[in-house]
């Protein structure tokens, strides 16, 4: 599975933390969303953001990475956009 990843997870170093069997594809761009920052990145609708594909098939580590459960992270679809 392809996930676009704006933070944290476009550093090859954090990546290979989190998750065992990964790959990036060349930078991406997610359109019809901007990046805010805070305490935690985020997206807001509108512009652009710049990032990378990551591929693995470990989103359930991903998703305890970023906090899932706890409600700090929503992971979207294409349909989502």
């Amino acid at each position: 599975m392809g996930v676009f990843v704006y933070g944290t997870l476009t550093d090859p170093d954090r990546v290979a933390a989190v998750l065992d069997d990964w790959s990036f594809v060349p930078d991406a761009v997610r359109r019809g969303a901007h990046r805010v920052d805070g305490r935690y990145p985020t997206l807001a609708p509108g512009g652009e953001t710049a990032g990378r594909l990551l591929r693995t098939a470990a989103t359930d580590a991903l998703d305890r990475y970023e906090g899932v459960e706890s409600g700090l992270y929503r992971r979207g679809s294409r349909s989502t956009r």
